[in-house]
């Protein structure tokens, strides 16, 4: 062997190092005993022993060990027990096989720790350990149960390509930086129950084979999950990170929830949902971004709390989506997302714009009771089964023609608006209304009018009249007969051209019988005109003057008698059959007390109320 290979042991230091060279065979037979290292730490000496075998129980239970401890490359083959030791200088297991069980608890470590790629093949229990250093766990394999439960460490942990054969317990720790676990694997399950991370906790690539538990978890700055797959179901259940939640391109194969946790920033664009995603009751104090995420299971935001913008953006949810109860105190954008089933925003508050242009509900779609408190947009967003929008709250609300597609029926019972945009919008909104209610066409036709639009407002009245109509059956005649009538001359008080060319065709057709010779004879207290022939009689033998027939038609129509016209009345004489001039004038002055009255109704507009 060559001198490197020696043991060298001084008054202050035992130190045996090997070849990196020596094979398995060499090292066996020069094994180092355990005792005697025990014995060199008891001693107060420095231990450096690299590339060597130690045989033997390393036993410095509830020691105080003032010696700096490093152990490298080493395989310990017996049982080593550290629990309740004090360690005042580093301690360095770097690469190091541990083939028995390793016991740390309740020990403390004054320095740091070095673990780096160590390999514990029996269980490691580090229950209750404190690290007033740094602790390294970087490439290190735990080939069973690893217990770090309620340790504490000041300084920070890092098991960045860790390996967890079995559970990792980690519940209840503190650590006074950051946890970076950056691709470390968890095949079994991980616990962070009630974990304490002060800074920042880095868990990007990082594969959870098993249950991921951080119930309760606090962490003072981000927690950073890019990338990681997680297989099992994964809870996060009341946490609070004071920073942001990274979870970019993150992958969710099992359950995920998220319930009443509390986070600054929420961030999880293209991030994987294969089973249920729960966000039930979460705080997220500043933005969430959900940009292209896909939900393949249920979406649960019910009760959500967002303080400032939401965008889910091209965002994919296959199975239900239920923002029942969120608050959005900002901006929620959903700009092209796609709903497969249910989308569920009742009693939903949304404190700025609303945007779902270009979205696609293929399910029923329900709004009701909803508040947005500015500008809601729908541009070009197809509705392919029922909406409702039953007691919602908008100011401005944007469509797009003909982009946007309402395929289903439209529940707006209820529903209350500043302005639709663009007007000409609303003739599709009412055609797919269902069911019927009279105050989604009285809210348009006030919308209308307080914009100064007349013509459209009774263009919406009109409408809801004809939707009335339509209710109303023989069955009961009399509505029946003055509906109809309603419609027929006045056009529901709208259309004020329908009743004049009925009083027109009155008028007409009063002038044309009345010009018709012996419909017409003088008033016998009327003395005739002066005639020419002493043989004219008062009977008019020849047809009035068509202007004197009009005259006649007209003082007959209205329900007050007037000058012109009222030197004649009309003959007894036939018209046809059984149909006397008398009787006709009768059917004109009945007519008259009809549309005379009706006329004034629709001028003053009591008709339209």
């Amino acid at each position: 062997m060559s001198e490197i290979g020696k043991k060298e042991i001084t008054p202050t230091l035992l130190k045996y190092v090997l070849p990196d060279d020596c094979s398995d065979e060499y090292k066996e037979a020069n094994a180092i005993a355990a005792k005697e290292v025990i014995e060199a730490i008891k001693d107060g000496k420095d231990v450096e022993i690299k590339n060597v075998v130690i045989e033997g129980l390393l036993i410095l239970k509830s020691k105080i060990i003032d010696s700096e401890i490093t152990i490298e490359r080493t395989k310990i083959k017996g049982h080593v027990d550290c629990s309740y030791a004090e360690f005042k200088r580093v301690l360095n297991f770097k690469n190091s096989a541990f083939e028995t069980d390793a016991n740390f608890t309740a020990a403390t470590a004054e320095k740091d720790i070095f673990l780096d790629e160590a390999t514990f093949l029996g269980a490691a229990n580090f229950l209750n350990l404190t690290v007033n250093g740094v602790f390294y766990g970087n490439s290190t394999t735990f080939k069973k149960g690893a217990n770090f439960n309620r340790a504490t460490f000041e300084k920070g942990i890092f098991f960045k390509k860790s390996n967890f054969e079995e559970e990792a317990d980690f519940g209840s720790t503190w650590i006074g930086t950051s946890a970076e676990f950056i691709g470390a694997r968890f095949r079994q399950l991980a616990n962070f129950n009630c974990a304490y991370i002060e800074g920042n906790a880095f868990f990007k690539t990082a594969i959870f084979e098993g249950e991921a538990n951080y119930v309760g978890v606090r962490i003072g700055g981000d927690a950073e999950f890019t990338n990681a797959v997680l297989k099992q179901w994964a809870s996060f259940n009341h946490v609070q990170i004071k920073g942001a939640a990274i979870f970019n391109l993150a992958s969710f194969e099992a359950e995920a929830d998220f319930g009443s946790a509390c986070i600054v920033v929420a961030q999880f664009p293209e991030a994987v949902f294969k089973q249920k995603a729960s966000f039930n009751s979460v705080q997220i104090e500043a933005y969430a971004e959900f940009i292209t995420a896909t939900f393949k299971g249920d979406a649960d935001f019910i009760g959500a709390r967002i303080g400032s913008n939401a965008q889910f953006y091209q965002a994919k949810f296959e199975q239900r989506a239920i923002f029942d109860s969120a608050q959005i105190k900002g901006h929620a954008l959903f700009n092209l997302a796609t709903f497969e089933q249910e989308a569920n925003f009742a009693v939903a508050r949304i404190g700025s714009a609303a945007r779902f242009d270009g979205a696609t509900f293929r399910n029923q779609a329900i709004f009701q009771a909803s508040e947005f408190a500015m500008e809601t947009s729908f541009r070009g967003t197809v509705f392919v089964k029922d909406v409702n929008f039953q007691n919602t709250s908008f100011r401005t609300v944007f469509f797009g023609e003909p982009e946007t597609q309402f395929q289903g029926k439209i529940d707006l019972r209820g529903s209350t608006y500043d302005r639709i945009e663009p007007i000409s919008f609303w003739e599709k909104l009412m055609e797919g209304f269902s069911p019927y209610d009279r105050q989604p066409f009285t809210q348009l036709e006030e919308t209308f009018r307080q914009a100064g639009n007349e013509n459209l407002a009774n263009k919406v009245y009109y409408g809801r009249k004809r939707r009335e109509s339509a209710q109303i059956t023989i069955r009961n005649p009399f509505a029946w007969l003055i509906d109809r009538l309603h419609y027929s001359l006045t056009g529901y008080g709208v259309q004020l051209w329908r009743l004049l060319v009925s009083i027109a065709i009155c008028l007409l057709l009063g002038t044309f019988i009345f010009h018709i010779k012996g419909a017409v004879v003088s008033k016998p207290d009327i003395q005739p005109p002066p005639v020419i022939s002493p043989q004219v009689s008062p009977e008019v033998k020849s047809p009035l003057h068509i202007g004197d027939a009009f005259r006649v038609s007209l003082n007959l129509f209205l329900p007050v008698e007037i000058p012109s016209g009222a030197d004649w009345k009309p003959s007894t004489c036939y018209i046809v059959w059984f149909v006397r001039f008398v009787d006709f004038a009768t059917f004109l002055k009945l007519a008259g007390w009809i549309f005379v009255p009706l006329l004034v109704a629709v001028l003053t507009g009591f008709l339209k109320r």
